[in-house]
């Protein structure tokens, strides 16, 4: 089935446009859109463009109105709201994964019209540059642009600002492996969140302490703050559900309480669904991927696993696609193919190593060890079971140094 996103992405951004811009651009835009299709499928009649369907013509089409509509919204709107309109837009596109149309628009706003930006709306860009980064796992970029906003933000005194930037600046320290800095970065953000009152910031601190708790293997803590976060959030709210259930999935999975994990993983994906969230719908496809490759369902686990890959790859997620790679790797040895498997875990260690990711080079270099261990290669598997080591005790990850060390243990004693 095709991915419809784009086609909801744009309606959305048609209905923001129209809102801001009134009946006479709508009118307009309409007209420009049935004539361009007329004039492009009259000239594929006549010359057929190599290697397109249908459905590539159909995206051709889609990138023509979305920049029909956010090009000509300038003609009907006021060049000082102009800014704001964009950044409204680039919202959309981060909700919706299209982050190189986020960039787009957000260079726009810093570089073509900056001179009609109120002062609120510069750290907002700093922020949303470094979302987009840390999406596409480039956290130096990531904490560059949050360091800009962080001292926009100080200038401003926007207290709102400030905890909303040194709760992301956390999440990508915990991403690194620096879980202590994170640790402070969150304590501090929920100190203000509640003294300002500020309800939805405390829900992305919850999770977000949540998740350095079960790194650091405090299982019970970590489904308490996710538990608290759900407690926050209304039923309708299915971006923040979706996110909280597949949180608190992967606390299930590292207990190996499998059931409630998958539970929780779909209902992640049947939120993620009812909110057009393709990054969070593959982040639990691959998680819930991982348990039926666990449970002997290696079927059904490649399936989830490629269409994870896809969804990925669309959106550029490295860190992701190594995860994925680790899970081909894990099907590939229960297949017995384990000079696939290596490969595929190669894959995962390079990409982890590249990003500076010490929990999930740590996980695939113990797949690596576990691995050698069944061949009886023991030189290699020490060698990885070590490696995992340093990266574990690197973030201060309990369980799974005790798990490493107990691995150690199984083949030295």
């Amino acid at each position: 089935m095709a991915d419809n996103s784009l086609q909801i992405f744009l309606n959305q951004v048609f209905t923001l446009t129209s809102e801001r811009c009134g009946p006479i651009f709508t009118a307009k835009i309409n007209l420009l859109h049935k004539e361009r299709e007329r004039i492009l499928e009259d000239s594929w009649k006549v010359v057929s463009p190599e290697n397109l369907d249908d459905q590539d013509k159909q995206i051709i089409f889609r990138e023509i109105d979305f920049d029909t509509m956010v090009f000509h919204a300038i003609h009907f709107i006021d060049q000082e709201e102009y800014p704001t309109y964009l950044y409204e837009v680039c919202e959309l596109a981060i909700g919706f994964g299209q982050f190189e149309k986020a960039q787009r628009l957000l260079s726009l706003i810093q570089n073509q019209y900056s001179k009609y930006v109120d002062k609120n709306l510069f750290p907002k860009v700093h922020q949303r540059f470094g979302d987009i980064a840390f999406y596409q796992s480039d956290y130096k970029i990531s904490l560059e642009e949050y360091e800009r906003a962080l001292q926009l933000y100080t200038d401003l005194n926007n207290i709102e600002g400030l905890i909303a930037i040194k709760n992301s600046m956390a999440v990508v320290k915990t991403e690194k492996g620096e879980v202590q800095v994170a640790e402070q970065l969150f304590n501090e953000a929920l100190t203000l969140a509640k003294q300002e009152g500020v309800n939805d910031l405390r829900l992305k601190i919850r999770m977000n302490l949540g998740n350095v708790l079960h790194i650091q293997g405090s299982y019970a803590k970590a489904l308490s703050n996710f538990h608290d976060a759900l407690a926050l959030v209304s039923e309708e709210d299915h971006v923040a559900r979706a996110r909280i259930t597949h949180n608190i999935g992967i606390v299930f999975k590292s207990q190996g309480v499998n059931d409630r994990a998958l539970a929780e993983f779909e209902k992640s994906i049947k939120l993620s669904i009812k909110a057009n969230n393709r990054y969070q719908k593959g982040l639990s496809y691959l998680e819930k991927a991982e348990i039926l490759y666990r449970t002997g369902d290696l079927l059904s686990s490649t399936a989830l696993a490629t269409s994870a890959f896809q969804i990925f790859s669309t959106l550029q997620d490295r860190l992701s696609i190594a995860d994925v790679y680790k899970i081909f790797g894990l099907i590939s040895k229960k297949r017995k193919e384990n000079e696939i498997a290596i490969s595929y875990l190669e894959h995962s260690k390079r990409i982890n190593q590249d990003y500076h990711n010490p929990l999930n080079l740590g996980e695939t270099l113990y797949e690596l060890a576990q691995l050698y261990t069944d061949e009886e290669n023991i030189n290699d598997a020490l060698k990885n079971y070590n490696l995992a080591l340093d990266e574990f005790e690197s973030i201060n990850a309990q369980q799974k140094i005790k798990e490493v060390r107990q691995a150690i243990s199984g083949i030295t004693a």
